[in-house]
């Protein structure tokens, strides 16, 4: 498989949340027995209880509907009722805030840095208001004011940690997505890309009956043009190439280096005859440039329309005859299949 498609942003959040899910039922569990048969903690086997059976909860639902979103929300909610449960039973207990602090890999993890943001300091101002005023009845001692600052300072470096984790984390992501879909030397979309953007096309056109053409490009004699000026030279002609063909598009064009020296273009809610109009302005164009060196190039076009009985391969099949079709013509041409 090519391009970005085997690329999946959600796969971590996916494994986090069933490790989570495993690990809270397993401990919980754990837990609940600990506490009905050596600590005579019903009340907090209770709660133990309540989080094996929303934790369940989520791991059927996520299994049978797949909706990350909501599951990770509703484990979030349960980790946050665990906590909650955890600090009202201590009454405020200097130990039990230290639960709040595993909150924010799992908020800003699950549910990204601007959800997860908001998520960590409510839940932090709460902790830390509900502490303040538990302090004369903390146990086994009261806690000081020195002692809750400290506490706010840890909570405080834990959020910005994770802040910035999740934000580099990210741009990570989106940079090297980027770098997965597009050709490094012209900067258009990669094979890759464009065949996930040409299904989706077509998967448009089945659901709403609208027109599609694609134009199928090919740089004439560009095998002289390396062999005469040189491969330096011949990038920069696929450069100048690929910027004249992003200045030429419509808005709703998509295009993309199919590969050597040819270019796709995707044309949506475009018949035969308007993809075949573009592509001659596209071919007059080039025809007009002149490259470095003074380097003149043209280009040959095959354009097709698909119908909602087309296969990917199919409709990239017969732009391909029609390409074959306009070098058979001499070249810097433009050709419509023809069905036979």
């Amino acid at each position: 498989m090519t391009g970005p498609s085997f690329i999946d942003p959600e796969r971590h959040q996916k494994t986090l949340l069933r490790v989570t899910l495993a690990v809270v039922i397993s401990l919980s569990l754990l837990a609940g027995s600990i506490n009905v048969f050596f600590l005579d903690s019903f009340r907090l086997a209770f709660f133990n209880g309540l989080s094996i059976s929303f934790a369940t909860l989520i791991s059927l639902y996520y299994w049978r509907s797949q909706n990350l979103k909501i599951a990770s929300w509703a484990l979030i909610s349960t980790i946050l009722f665990n906590l909650i449960a955890v600090m009202l039973i201590a009454k405020g207990g200097a130990y039990s805030l230290m639960w709040v602090t595993v909150l924010p890999p799992f908020a800003f993890f699950l549910l990204g840095r601007k959800a997860g943001a908001w998520v960590t300091a409510i839940t932090f101002i709460s902790a830390v208001i509900y502490m303040y005023f538990q302090m004369p009845h903390s146990k086994p001692r009261p806690l000081t004011v020195g002692a809750l600052l400290n506490v706010i300072e840890v909570l405080i470096v834990h959020f910005f940690m994770f802040l910035h984790y999740e934000r580099s984390r990210a741009d990570a992501y989106r940079e090297v997505e980027k770098m997965s879909m597009r050709d490094r030397l012209t900067g258009l979309y990669n094979r890759g890309k464009l065949d996930k953007e040409l299904a989706h096309a077509l998967a448009h056109l089945k659901r709403n009956n609208q027109p599609l053409s694609i134009i199928l490009v090919d740089i004439d004699h560009f095998k002289q043009v390396n062999d005469k000026h040189g491969h330096l030279s011949g990038d920069l002609v696929l450069e100048v190439f690929a910027k004249l063909l992003l200045a030429q598009r419509r808005e709703i064009d998509i295009i993309g280096r199919w590969g050597g020296e040819e270019f796709l273009i995707i044309c949506p809610n475009t018949d035969k005859k308007e993809a075949a109009q573009f592509a001659e302005r596209l071919r007059s164009a080039v025809r007009d440039q002149t490259i470095a060196e003074q380097i003149n190039i043209s280009a040959s076009f095959g354009v097709t329309e698909a119908s909602g009985e087309h296969s990917a391969e199919l409709i990239v099949n017969e732009a391909d005859q029609a390409l074959y079709q306009a070098k058979a013509l001499g070249r810097d041409q433009v050709a419509v299949y023809a069905s036979s």
